[in-house]
């Protein structure tokens, strides 16, 4: 690739995830140097609530947030992120990351609930006024800001001693699990195949297509709408019935999910780190929430399959994709980046080693220590390569 100039002005109007993603990565790198302290003995303390809440409401939730903000006005062929809209997201973000910082757990919830509303009106606002239909699968993107909300609503109100039990088991399970999953399910379903090679990439589709807009209820919509229904049932069944049969049907969801639309049982048509990358994230996702179900005396620790390999390997995936194409890049680093193809082995190793920790005997506080180091130096990895693409254009 020829050597470019980067010009130091960044258009945040059109782009969100320019703005958003730094705050986002900083987060997952916050979060997982939390293990550091503890796995190497400079503090006692286990930070195992406060690690999952940033990651899940830090790094993961406002990699989203960025994606979702560019994504949104794309799918929808709608107004793209105003001045103000971007602004606030900005300032929402931030003061998320603050009250992270400084561990202050009812801010941060409530912070992240006012997000969680701000993406709600931005989505809303721009599906009524849309010229094109999202794909269908992207229901499971509303339906993943809902398991966030009500979770999150939930918590706020455990965090004044108002629910509990039960009740604060639902609510942990719909932002910590639910949230995420769906929005992997609605994004992944039409992303991730065209990543494969077994389809056009979306937005060449809704470009060059001239055929009629199908019925909305459809088989397939059908399909998805039970899956979702069965998908939302599963928290209530593990929190007020039976936890097995909850987490089964959970991971029976995304399974179906993932051989139907993914294609996750052949392997990728496109032969490059990020394709390779992002199947095998697909499996970590099945594989984890498998064996969170079958396995429920080692569950918290085998879900890492699913949040380290799954969640953050796609994520990073999905953000070089959108790095890439927004910022006009050569699709080439996705086959031939060195910082890609070691960022993804690093990231599985550090899953493995967080996954195997507790049979390590004495030594599990150190693996912890030592897949925090894996999974930060991923990241390092990955933003040597991508960083500097994500806030300055190339210039003409």
């Amino acid at each position: 690739m020829k050597n470019q100039d980067y010009v130091r002005s960044v258009n945040l109007r059109f782009d969100p995830y320019r703005a958003i993603f730094p705050i986002g990565l900083f987060m997952g790198t916050w979060g997982v140097g939390s293990w550091l302290l503890y796995g190497f003995k400079v503090t006692s303390i286990y930070p195992g609530t406060y690690h999952a809440t940033i990651m899940i409401g830090g790094f993961l939730f406002l990699m989203a947030v960025g994606f979702l903000m560019t994504a949104i006005p794309a799918f929808t062929d709608t107004n793209k992120a105003s001045s103000q809209e971007l602004g606030m997201a900005i300032f929402l973000s931030l003061l998320l990351a603050i009250a992270g910082i400084l561990n202050q757990p009812i801010i941060f919830h409530r912070c992240l609930l006012v997000e969680m509303v701000f993406l709600v009106f931005y989505g809303v606002k721009r599906v009524l006024k849309r010229k094109d239909d999202p794909p269908p699968t992207f229901i499971f993107v509303g339906f993943g800001i809902l398991c966030g909300l009500c979770g999150m609503a939930i918590i706020c109100l455990d965090d004044i001693g108002t629910v509990s039990g039960n009740w604060s088991m639902l609510g942990h399970n719909l932002f910590f699990q639910g949230m995420m999953l769906s929005l992997v399910l609605g994004v992944g379903s039409r992303l991730l195949p065209a990543l494969m090679g077994w389809e056009e990439m979306p937005l060449v589709q809704i470009t060059m297509s001239n055929s009629p807009k199908p019925k909305f209820l459809t088989n397939q919509m059908w399909l998805l709408l039970i899956l979702m229904i069965a998908l939302g049932l599963s928290f209530f069944i593990e929190a007020f019935m039976n936890s097995q049969i909850g987490r089964t049907l959970r991971a029976l969801v995304p399974t179906i999910i993932a051989f139907r639309f993914w294609q996750l049982h052949k392997l990728p048509l496109e032969k490059t780190w990020l394709s390779r990358w992002i199947w095998i994230s697909g499996w970590c996702i099945v594989i984890g929430l498998w064996g969170y179900s079958l396995f429920p005396s080692y569950g918290v620790h085998l879900m890492h399959v699913t949040f380290i390999g799954g969640f953050s390997l796609l994520t990073l995936m999905i953000a070089t994709r959108v790095t890439i194409a927004h910022g006009d890049e050569e699709y080439d680093l996705e086959g031939k980046s060195r910082g890609l193809k070691w960022a993804g082995i690093l990231i599985l190793a550090a899953m493995v080693t967080r996954v195997l920790a507790p049979f390590t005997m004495g030594t599990y506080r150190s693996h912890l220590g030592y897949a925090s180091i894996m999974w930060i130096f991923a990241l390092i990895l990955w933003s040597f390569v991508f960083f500097k693409r994500i806030l300055f254009h190339k210039s003409s």
